[in-house]
């Protein structure tokens, strides 16, 4: 992670949701929602993140989607501070599996600038983590309506 603070403290918040379920998320949709409601603060003992941290979000196929966050979760795949993996699904399809194969990468991060960030990720991990994904898109589909006009799940 290189950058300014600010840029270094953004660029944290894909892992430690990563960190916050237990250094794996299982899809590509699920880790683009958690993120997303991660900054949105959509849980209501927290708030949503300073704008300068936030990803910016389009309206995508299924819901909500970061370019800017896909991008940088294929940087850390290319750097080895995170893996993927394809696996099959119970329907036949694939699913990428991410996992957080360095941990110790946040450690030089100021922590008292991440830390509400890490408090939010492992509420909003502990909260959605184990959803199951159409669940998932639903709650996100039911909040935030603008973000689903391009969609082909409804």
């Amino acid at each position: 992670m290189t950058g300014s603070e600010d840029t270094v403290i953004k660029q944290a918040l894909p892992l430690l949701m990563l960190k916050a379920s237990d250094g794996q998320i299982d899809g590509t949709t699920r880790f683009q929602k958690l993120v997303f409601l991660a900054q949105k603060g959509d849980i209501e003992s927290i708030d949503s993140f300073p704008e300068k941290y936030q990803y910016e979000y389009e309206a995508h196929n299924y819901g909500p989607y970061s370019k800017e966050l896909d991008e940088i979760l294929k940087a850390y795949i290319e750097e080895g501070i995170v893996s993927k993996q394809s696996v099959p699904t119970y329907s036949g399809n694939t699913k990428i599996v991410y996992e957080l194969d360095r941990p110790d990468i946040l450690d030089g991060i100021n922590i008292d600038k991440i830390n509400k960030m890490k408090q939010i990720s492992e509420e909003i991990s502990s909260e959605f983590g184990d959803t199951p994904l159409f669940d998932l898109m639903d709650y996100v589909y039911d909040r935030y309506e603008e973000y689903t006009v391009n969609s082909v799940y409804r």
